[in-house]
């Protein structure tokens, strides 16, 4: 299985070779022709349309094998699509990630999985709240999935694991670091409480802004249902919550009594305005207590993979 790895990592850095047509190949790869892949080469020379050179082959390839080499000294482990360990449920994903990277415990097939979502600042009810569906779906037995963030992520990540469950943190960097640095220690105990930190980007990818939204959708993609505590107009939260719509997963929003009835959203502060608009133009079902959420949880089912995965 090396070697099918390494050719999915050189595949994944080849320049001028979209994510569709690496899913496509890999795809092709693991399912239809596995014995395609004891050959490094002839594995990428039969990719069709090829527009790369040699010298793209070879630097694609000499970094491959440093990120396998970071990955060994890790403790990471690499999945890449159409593998066995690739997590089904992110083919949902209109584009989903062509190589994944966890290092911990990391069981795709666990459930129920929910993603508990919100603003890097919020208020002291947000805190609680978080704290109190996280603690929740541990109690279930369940996994906590959130992004690692300040705010609404780190509290839900802390009660997963004071309740005992694990919490799966999906990152917008690779797994060499953690950002922001507050949250290191926090990290180092998702993985020795049985959680698991997730990434798309090599382990030395460091942080850029639109690595954050595209982490959204894997945390959307992983989970059976968002929960989004507290959010503004503009916060991460909301692309959460449109990647889990655009996927089919249902997306739950937590909101005061007070918050939930009133007609004009400049009463609200401002981190509850887009659980607001969540709420009022349908993109989500609330969360009125915690009665409520259990019944939304029992709800949740295993992901049943497709048959003709493309």
């Amino acid at each position: 299985m090396i070697e099918a790895t390494r050719t999915a990592l050189v595949l994944s850095l080849l320049p001028r070779v979209g994510r569709t047509r690496r899913r496509q190949h890999l795809a092709r790869l693991f399912w239809n022709r596995p014995g395609l892949v004891s050959s490094l080469t002839d594995a990428i020379e039969r990719m069709p349309g090829r527009q790369f050179s040699q010298a793209d082959f070879n630097r694609a390839l000499e970094r491959a094998d440093r990120i396998l080499a970071t990955c060994r000294s890790l403790g990471v482990t690499i999945h890449a699509f159409g593998s066995p360990s690739y997590p089904a449920q992110l083919e949902r994903l209109a584009a989903p990630p062509v190589v994944l990277f966890s290092k911990g415990q990391f069981d795709p097939r666990r459930t129920p999985r929910v993603a508990v979502v919100g603003t890097r600042t919020p208020t002291s009810w947000g805190v609680r709240t978080s704290k109190t569906y996280a603690g929740l779906i541990a109690d279930w037995g369940g996994v906590v999935v959130s992004g690692l963030a300040r705010g609404i992520d780190r509290a839900a990540h802390a009660a997963s694991i004071a309740h005992g469950g694990p919490t799966w943190a999906v990152l917008a960097h690779g797994l060499q670091t953690v950002f922001p640095e507050s949250n290191r220690d926090l990290a180092k105990e998702i993985v020795v409480r049985g959680g698991a930190l997730i990434s798309e980007y090599p382990p030395d990818e460091t942080p850029r802004p639109e690595y954050f939204v595209e982490r959204d959708r894997i945390q959307a993609g992983l989970a059976e249902a968002v929960l989004v505590i507290e959010t503004d107009l503009d916060g991460g939260a909301m692309h959460t919550a449109r990647f889990a719509r655009q996927a089919g997963v249902p997306v739950w929003v937590t909101l005061s009594q007070a918050g939930a009835e009133t007609s004009r959203i400049r009463d609200l502060p401002e981190r509850q305005q887009g659980t607001w608009k969540l709420l009022r133009t349908h993109a989500a079902i609330r969360v009125p207590n915690q009665a409520a959420f259990n019944k939304l949880v029992r709800g949740l089912g295993r992901l049943r993979p497709q048959a003709g995965r493309t």
